[in-house]
């Protein structure tokens, strides 16, 4: 079985941090991360991959990296962000915002996440 792996990003003040404790209300819901109140983080799972550096990928990185375009031998070159999946049973996959959805694979590389680095999401032109 796979332990799950989480870490969080804090709105205010904004920085990011590991999981180092969860707990959990009557209702099932997370009341709080760290001993504070949960309302003030968002969460982010762990995909249990690598990237191609070895760093461990999240929910909310930036990846970067060559998606197969279909044709024998040719690759191009992809940026998106890493998403939670619930209708699918791989859970991950990296959005983008030309073309479809790509798989996640530990050939991308970690570029930033979208609380740290929004502007690498800027659509180009």
């Amino acid at each position: 079985m796979r332990n799950n792996k989480f870490r969080i990003w804090a709105k205010e003040p904004e920085w990011m941090d590991e999981v180092k404790e969860l707990s959990w209300a009557c209702d099932g819901t997370i009341s709080h991360i760290n001993g504070c109140l949960a309302d003030n983080f968002i969460l982010m799972q762990s995909t249990g991959l690598p990237d191609r550096n070895g760093k461990e990928i999240f929910d909310g990185d930036i990846v970067e990296g060559e998606k197969y375009s279909g044709k024998p031998g040719i690759y191009d070159r992809h940026i998106g962000v890493v998403k939670f999946r619930h209708e699918s049973f791989s859970s991950f996959g990296i959005n983008q915002y030309k073309g479809q959805e790509a798989k996640m694979n530990s050939l991308f590389e970690i570029v930033g996440n979208i609380y740290d680095n929004p502007e690498l999401l800027e659509v180009t032109k």
